[in-house]
């Protein structure tokens, strides 16, 4: 054809069909970053809330108190945008335990062993320490920057942490607040919610997006490195699986041995805690690289070939895709985050 002839029918339908979608895909995601939003806005509701009732509890019942408030404000951010969701979409809740598709083409989904679901464990927690190294990295770098603008900055990883728990009862509600309330909430969430509503934009598309979103709502740049690669296999573990229930539990099973970590960090000599937690840490990577190695020389990892053969509604080309993440409200969360992220770092550098 040529480029002074004009464009036929069937090209002009094409051409605003892409368009068409492209603009749902983006409402799509300002609907998803404003869920997220809103559970701001709840988190710091319950924190305003709390701060009242500090100044009449006793001082012996500060520390299991600031626990139990640190794990209503953790429910309060995730519960908000997930019944958010489910008022506005017009959803059942019981949906967000399947990924969609799965009642259509039940044999397009694979059962997940225990043995699996360990193996995907030590895959997620070896690839994330792996990250988790590269971040580090990260943040002495950006140190490095920022002090040439202030002497006096530091991107200390603790400014985002949890608190320690010091006792048996702030142990119990540290399991509850970091382990259990996370592995379900936030699979409801990011995997239940947001990768199911992007899953008719192609499998690959969905799963990165709904990825990005659950590492940004962990509130720190750094710390997003290796929460991107737990949430890009959840993701795919949902895909795969047709279910949340294996990413719950390998979720909860990496949760659990975080805030463990702590509570022994804390009872322990600091010498053995070293000793025994740099064991362990070296044990699952290895096994970790291990099994991803196995697996990739018996070509066990993928999607069964009937699922390699199902196609979304409207699979993004890589310049679309590329489109999606550069659009103006992406950019505009990109800039919140790193907002975010200083605010909380320059905040806790000013308590030290």
């Amino acid at each position: 054809m040529d480029n002074g002839s004009p464009i036929s029918e069937y090209e002009l339908q094409v051409k605003l069909y892409k368009r068409v979608k492209m603009r749902e895909i983006k409402t799509n995601i300002v609907f998803a970053i404003g869920l997220l939003f809103g559970s701001y806005i709840a988190a710091y509701t319950v924190l305003f809330l709390s701060t009242m009732l500090i100044g009449i509890i006793p001082v012996d019942h500060i520390p299991i108190v600031y626990s139990i408030i640190d794990a209503l404000i953790y429910f309060a951010q995730m519960a908000v945008p997930i019944i958010l969701y489910l008022i506005l979409a017009s959803k059942n809740p019981l949906s967000l335990f399947k990924i969609r598709g799965s009642d259509d083409d039940p044999n397009g989904y694979s059962r997940i062993t225990f043995g699996g679901t360990l193996a995907y464990f030590v895959i997620a927690f070896s690839l994330s320490q792996i990250m988790a190294t590269v971040s580090m990295f990260f943040s002495e770098f950006i140190s490095y920057i920022g002090s040439f603008f202030s002497e006096n900055l530091i991107l200390d990883p603790a400014a985002f942490a949890e608190p320690v728990p010091m006792s048996i009862p702030e142990f119990m509600v540290s399991i509850i607040s970091v382990a259990v309330l996370p592995a379900i909430l936030e699979e409801l969430l990011f995997r239940g919610a947001f990768l199911n509503m992007f899953l008719r934009y192609g499998k690959t598309f969905a799963i990165v997006m709904s990825a990005f979103l659950f590492a940004s709502a962990h509130g720190s740049i750094d710390q997003m490195m290796y929460s991107f690669v737990y949430g890009i296999i959840f993701g795919y573990i949902a895909v795969k699986t047709g279910s949340l229930t294996t990413g719950i539990i390998i979720h909860f099973i990496n949760n659990l041995y975080s805030c463990t970590a702590d509570y022994l960090g804390y009872i322990l000599d600091a010498e053995l805690f070293e000793t025994v937690i740099m064991t362990v840490n070296i044990i699952l990577v290895a096994a970790g690289l291990a099994v991803v190695i196995y697996k990739t020389v018996k070509n066990k990892i993928g999607y069964s070939e009937k699922h390699d053969r199902e196609k979304a509604p409207y699979e993004l080309t890589n310049a679309e895709t590329f489109r999606v993440f550069t659009c103006p409200v992406m950019l505009f969360y990109y800039a919140f985050i790193i907002f975010e992220t200083l605010y909380i770092y320059i905040s806790y550098n000013m308590t030290l």
